[in-house]
């Protein structure tokens, strides 16, 4: 879903295998502006927001270079009209853009690929067992340490696991 998060096969496909995962964990509820937020944020995929917002950017700056230039009153209304009714939507898609990029880098998901895992309560095979997983949960990786890793879930349990059992998407 990051590179084509429009594309209706690839979500199809992930409806179907979300169907084969034995556990099913609910999403903790989110508030309803910040789940529109996520859901037009990722409605464009990186490359779309990069060029909507360097358009912008190019017809703000050549705008401004004609009001600067032109000595005509008219011509420089008409310039500042236009540098505002598109640095509004540059200033608005720059945020949701630094919101993607900031998504893509430092929220890394992963999949579970064995058959079932037990999560534990430190890096370690001695830590206490907090949870069992199966195969196909998907999970935030939050941190890594050697051949450990911290994962989060949709509702909020944190644990720690082998990074061998885990295959970050």
């Amino acid at each position: 879903m990051r590179l084509a998060p429009n594309d209706e096969d690839i979500r199809h496909n992930l409806q179907l295998a979300n169907l084969a995962v034995v556990d099913k964990i609910p999403s903790l509820p989110e508030l309803f502006y910040i789940r529109a937020f996520r859901q037009f944020r990722d409605r464009f995929t990186l490359s779309t927001l990069f060029i909507l917002v360097i358009c912008l950017y190019l017809i703000c700056i050549g705008t401004l270079i004609i009001r600067i230039l032109t000595k005509r009153n008219r011509a420089r209304q008409l310039a500042l009209f236009v540098i505002t009714v598109c640095g509004i939507p540059l200033l608005f898609f720059s945020g949701i853009l630094i919101s993607k990029i900031h998504h893509l880098h430092c929220h890394v998901e992963a999949i579970i690929m064995t058959e079932k895992v037990d999560a534990r309560s430190a890096p370690s095979s001695d830590g206490t067992e907090l949870f069992v997983l199966h195969e196909g949960v998907k999970v935030h990786i939050v941190n890594r340490t050697g051949e450990w890793v911290e994962i989060k879930l949709a509702d909020g349990k944190k644990g720690w696991l082998p990074k061998e059992v885990l295959e970050v998407i």
